[in-house]
């Protein structure tokens, strides 16, 4: 790998982007000082990882970066790529790029940045990717400053070591080497701690262990328990659900009663209601005859009024018209006497106007005659009218009178009809009276029954919000013990679920150890290894007999009969073992593992499940043979009683 261009933007006194570009012909770079020559050199060695600020000719990192001039301001970012040619003795993960550029970034807030081809990496990837090659910038050869090569020839010899080991390239190894040891004194460490954290656990593994005893025994405790609660709720729930019929019962008979009472109650109510329209009825026609009897009373004493009244001014009119006929004759008398008086002046003004020697006393007393003649015929006249005017009133008061006389009979006969229709409207009247006590009397019992129906309908109704109050209440503690029993179904399934699961495991003995496991599964296997070991033994008997068992066909019997060797497994020994449950973590604290022993027929059989597992290489068991010659295993005893055994040979 050899550098091909350096591109610098930012760093230093480099404002703008500067390419530099270094071919074949390139062996050095010449200028005057302070323009930029070791720059270009502090860009390498940035750019490849240094982290010393020093190294680089300044206080800090910060400085790296173009602080500005008078003419243009400081840059915000300093930014160096060195692009490597690479000619195959690059780093293996690079060999399919012909170009390898390493960029670094820093800006003004701290923030740095490395890329490899643009992708940002870590420098720890840069270091990897140059490690070996002699470009680096801890690199004792690859850059060599002023007064470098003096610091070398007098350096000691380690430095001068570790320079040509870099030179030779085997660097890299020494640093895989230290990391290797590293992790290994890491994965040490982590032994220790597993080490002691085994230890540990070792020391608690006999508290863990008595624990998990006491949570097998909590398992059953709670198991019997649930069991027990399961019991208790089943009853309960019949208790509950022959209380509900019961109560059910009760409820319907109650509600037919309740029924029945409304219905007689209606029917007293639509009863009592029918006669009280009838009163009703009875007391608006008691009224309307009574209005009528008031209406006719009151003109019955209208007319007897108007009858005074027609009476009073008839007899007014009676004397009106006598003392019209008083002065009538008056006037006639006046009248004749006047006609005389008249005619007797007639006479001496005859006499007078024979006369033709009248004096002037006498033609005064003429003239006064005369006056007083006009006189009367003016008073005559008047007479006259004021008798024909007395004449039409007489008339107008005679038809007045008629007429007033007809009204009265008119009205006296009204009069006598009203009074029998007053009598026959009392006699009505006391009927509808005395119907109306009988009315007021069937009232007031119909009354009295409504009030006793109303009380029994209100002692029924407290005894129905009673009943629906305990009804309520049933209804809860049924629909509590549905819970419960919902509850109770659900933990007798899972315990189902879970015995069916234990009786599979307990039917395959999968909680035993592998090889009582592999005798279980592999009895045929076992009953042909049985019958070679009989073979060998020179048995002909069946394999499950004692040592010294044998089978001698009788005389004229087909060998074809003669039984085949098996191997009869009986189970374990935990199958014939049934302890009390409060003796049962004893008896198996004590037994331990001797629980597993597989029980066979005899020792050939036990001698053919070792020979099995040796075969198959599946661990180790204990079997226990039923027949060991002497001694003989009894049947297993009724339920709750341990085993025994038993000596054939005992008397």
């Amino acid at each position: 790998m050899r550098i091909k261009k350096i591109e610098v933007i930012g760093f230093k006194s480099f404002a703008d982007r500067e390419v530099v570009v270094l071919d074949d012909h390139v062996t050095a770079v010449i200028g005057p000082n302070g323009c930029g020559k070791s720059n270009i050199v502090d860009a390498i060695r940035w750019c490849l990882g240094e982290q010393r600020a020093k190294h680089l000719r300044g206080g800090g990192m910060a400085d790296v970066i173009f602080a500005g001039s008078s003419t243009r301001g400081p840059a915000g970012m300093a930014e160096v790529t060195i692009t490597f040619e690479s000619e195959g003795d690059g780093p293996s993960a690079f060999h399919q790029f012909a170009e390898i550029a390493v960029s670094r970034r820093l800006y003004r807030d701290g923030t740095s940045e490395y890329l490899i081809n643009k992708v940002p990496c870590r420098l720890r990837d840069i270091n990897d990717m140059l490690a070996g090659t002699g470009i680096s910038a801890k690199s004792g050869y690859s850059i060599i400053e002023q007064g470098r090569v003096g610091e070398l020839v007098t350096s000691k010899p380690e430095t001068r070591r570790k320079v040509i080991d870099e030179a030779a390239g085997i660097t890299k190894f020494k640093q895989q080497k230290v990391q290797a040891t590293r992790k290994i004194d890491q994965t040490r460490q982590n032994l220790l701690r597993v080490t002691d954290v085994i230890g540990e656990l070792e020391g608690r593994l006999g508290s863990l262990k008595r624990q998990a005893q006491k949570a097998e025994r909590y398992k059953r405790y709670r198991t019997e328990l649930r069991d027990l609660e399961l019991w208790h709720a089943s009853h309960k729930l019949l208790e509950l659900r022959a209380t509900a019929r019961v109560l059910e019962r009760r409820r319907s008979e109650l509600e037919e009663q309740v029924e029945d009472l409304r219905n007689e109650s209606a029917t007293r109510e639509a009863r009592h209601e029918a006669e009280r329209v009838a009163l009703r009825e009875a007391e608006s026609k008691l009224q309307h005859e009574q209005q009528r009897l008031y209406d006719l009373e009151n003109r019955i004493q209208l007319i007897e009024q108007d009858r005074r009244f027609k009476l009073q001014e008839q007899d007014g009119l009676r004397r009106s018209a006598e003392q019209s006929r008083a002065e009538k004759e008056a006037v006639e008398r006046s009248l004749e006497s006047l006609e005389a008086e008249h005619k007797e002046v007639e006479a001496q003004r005859a006499e007078l106007g024979a006369d033709d020697e009248g004096g002037e006393g006498l033609e005064a007393r003429c003239e006064t005659l005369e006056a007083e003649l006009n006189d009367l015929a003016l008073r005559l006249r008047h007479e006259r009218e004021a008798l024909e005017r007395t004449r039409g009133e007489r008339g107008r008061v005679s038809s007045r009178s008629a007429s007033l006389e007809a009204t009265l009979l008119s009205r006296a006969e009204s009069i006598e009809e009203l009074r029998e229709r007053v009598e026959t409207m009392g006699a009505e009247l006391g009927e509808l009276e005395a119907s109306d006590d009988s009315d007021d009397n069937r009232l007031q019992e119909a009354q009295r029954t409504l009030t006793e129906a109303g009380e029994r309908v209100g002692e029924l109704r407290e005894r129905r919000v009673l009943l629906d109050r305990e009804r309520s209440e049933l209804r809860e503690q049924l629909r509590s013990a549905e819970v419960e029993v919902e509850t109770a179904r659900k933990e007798l399934l899972r315990a189902r679920s879970r015995l069916q699961s234990l009786e599979e495991i307990q039917s395959r003995y999968q909680a035993c150890h592998g090889g009582v496991q592999v005798v279980m599964e592999q009895r045929e296997q076992l009953a042909e290894i049985g019958a070679e070991l009989s073979a060998a033994a020179g048995l002909g008997g069946s394999a499950s007999g004692g040592a010294g068992a044998s089978f001698m066909p009788s005389p004229g019997a087909d060998l074809g009969d003669a039984p085949k060797p098996a191997t009869q497994i009986h189970g374990i020994m935990a199958d014939y073992i049934n302890a009390p449950a409060h003796l049962e973590a004893a008896v198996s604290a004590m037994l331990g593992d001797r629980l597993q022993g597989v029980v066979v027929d005899g020792p050939v059989a036990g001698a053919s499940g070792v020979e099995l597992l040796k075969r198959l290489e599946e661990g180790r068991t204990t079997f226990l043979p039923k027949d060991s010659g002497g001694v003989g295993w009894a049947q297993p005893s009724a339920a709750g009683k341990p085993i025994a055994w038993s000596d054939p040979s005992a008397p």
